[in-house]
């Protein structure tokens, strides 16, 4: 879902924007003003809503990006996120005047400039970051001094961000650039664009070892450091500068040679002119070409057109008009040429799944993400293979849907993310409530055997509830048993209140009959345990009227009756 964006709109209380400037697949360009300072900016704003993940590592990209002290690299001047616009860099007024060695410099003032690029490049690189895009736009001329913008792209590249490889186009190595690559090594990313950008100025120099060195589809066999790219571009430039200047010199004696023979004045001097071919691209990010640059005159010169993915070449404009992608030219003036572009219909889309959080990815599978046929239903579905995560819902282009799999009907290229929850421990037994304490509670069993002796005699009264004080204080199920079996005997057998602790059991014991021993016997081992006094001692107590306080004891909130 893109980013509303319109000009008039006020970013962070204070960024007016006045006027769109350009858009690629993953940003739009918009030239603002400070409302406090009326200084002009340049807004560079995420079209796209990515994942949480994503956006954390670009904020982080600039944060060490600021850290770089170099004259001529140029950080933003504020990265600012919120809830409408998730990603937004803001720049002082971008310089005007890019860089463009295919005009006509001299070759130390080339060398000169190359220098100061690659240096820049060299700096970045060597704080352990890149900068991802690296193109003929990327570098800038001020005050006869290179600098070096267009950042925003290499936390999405390394990411496999479809939108940011989109726009970088032929520029990124062919791992990179393929965005289900699982190799995403970044340390010759910067080399191999540079040397694009170099060939993009100069054509000729696509046969020389460096440049297939540089650009080697084996990432091994590339130049490591920019440094050494340089110093080895160094010298190929040299190797054709020097070659170029020896064509020209032998070109000239054989040209004087036949005015001498014909005696016709040479108002060149016997030199032959260069002329300049300029090819401009339209759109601009349809596409690249190849052959622009200065020729001596007379020279046969190739150009070629190469359309980007979803763009078609339809011709060349200008001086020349032909429909063919590539043609041979003969140079004999400066010429201005256009490689014109379109839009081609899509026949395919593509679905792109990501999993949220990251953490979850080692432990849960999506399906249904590459490329479809538009109109076509397209099934994803998202599943965990661990008990610690359970999917929770689609969001992305298609909003909260909790059901998977889910059926989707394709009509453009579409982001989805699968967020998974972890699944709370329900291992742990929940504490059931209790009105006195886990040690206190009466089980159901000494429930049943009040409830049993209580209804076996109405004219019992209710039982003390110290008798049943909790777990802690339980008799066993025989003393129960027994108690309750002595109870019911006797029908003229009163509940007494029998004080725990400060009366003496012993004392019971010896006025109990030689016939009841027995059972009082067996109910004494376990007062010990719980010094609870059980039923069957109230029993035998009310039944030979052994005298026993009437006061209730008051051992504590433990210990107290129940209401």
């Amino acid at each position: 879902m893109k980013n509303q964006i319109k000009v008039g709109q006020v970013i962070a209380g204070k960024y007016e924007l006045i006027k769109a400037l350009k858009e690629s697949h993953l940003y739009q360009w918009i030239g603002a003003v400070n409302l406090k300072t009326q200084q002009a900016h340049t807004i560079q704003i995420l079209l796209n809503n990515y994942p949480k993940a994503q956006i954390k590592e670009a904020f982080d990209y600039f944060d060490a990006l600021k850290n770089v002290r170099r004259e001529g690299i140029i950080p933003p001047e504020q990265v600012i996120s919120n809830n409408d616009l998730p990603f937004v860099i803001v720049y002082p007024e971008s310089f005007s005047s890019i860089l463009d060695l295919s005009k006509d410099f001299d070759p130390e003032l080339i060398l000169k400039y190359l220098s100061e690029a690659s240096e820049l490049l060299h700096i970045l690189n060597n704080k352990k970051l890149i900068h991802g895009q690296i193109n003929p736009k990327s570098f800038f001329l001020k005050d006869n001094k290179v600098y070096l913008n267009g950042f925003g792209y290499a936390p999405f590249i390394l990411q496999g961000n479809r939108d940011a490889i989109k726009d970088c186009g032929d520029f990124l190595p062919p791992e990179i650039a393929n965005a289900d690559s699982a190799n995403k090594s970044k340390d010759t990313i910067d080399t191999y664009a540079f040397a694009k950008t170099v060939a993009y100025w100069f054509p000729n120099i696509c046969s020389s070892a460096w440049y297939l060195q540089a650009t080697n589809p084996d990432r091994n066999q590339r130049f490591k450091r920019m440094r050494n790219l340089f110093e080895e571009l160094k010298k190929a430039l040299i190797d054709a500068f020097s070659n170029a200047t020896e064509t020209n010199d032998d070109a000239n004696l054989v040209e004087v040679t036949e005015t001498e023979i014909k005696l016709e004045p040479q108002s060149s001097g016997g030199i032959i002119p260069k002329h300049i071919l300029e090819i401009e691209l339209d759109p601009p990010e349809a596409g690249r070409v190849e052959g622009g640059g200065k020729y001596a005159e007379g020279k046969q010169v190739n150009i070629k057109a190469i359309a980007f993915p979803d763009w078609e070449f339809i011709g060349w404009d200008g001086d020349i008009v032909q429909s063919n992608n590539s043609i041979d030219l003969m140079i004999e003036k400066n010429l201005k040429i256009i490689a014109r572009y379109k839009k081609t219909p899509k026949l395919r889309g593509s679905i792109q799944i990501e999993i949220y959080p990251s953490e979850a990815q080692k432990f849960v599978g999506v399906s249904g993400a590459g490329d479809h046929p538009l109109g076509t239903s397209v099934e994803i579905n998202a599943w965990s293979v661990s008990d610690k995560w359970r999917f929770s819902r689609w969001t992305g282009d298609i909003i909260n849907v909790v059901k998977t799999p889910f059926t989707i009907a394709l009509t453009s290229d579409i982001r989805v993310v699968a967020e998974f929850a972890i699944v709370p421990d329900l291992t742990k037994p929940k504490p059931s409530p209790q009105a006195i304490g886990g040690a206190f509670r009466p089980t159901s069993s000494e429930k049943s055997a009040t409830t049993e002796v209580i209804s076996s005699d109405p004219n019992l009264t209710k039982p003390s509830s110290s008798s049943h004080l909790g777990d802690a204080f339980r008799p066993t199920s025989p003393d129960e048993s027994a108690t309750a079996e002595l109870t019911s005997s006797d029908p003229e057998i009163r509940k007494a209140d029998i004080q725990i602790v400060n009366n003496d059991i012993q004392e019971v014991a010896k006025n109990i009959s030689d016939g009841k021993s027995n059972a009082v016997e067996k109910q004494k081992t376990n007062v010990g345990s719980a010094f609870t006094p059980l039923q069957t001692e109230e029993t035998e107590s009310s039944q030979y009227n052994v005298q026993q306080p009437t006061k209730k004891p008051i051992i504590g909130t433990a210990f107290s009756e129940s209401k």
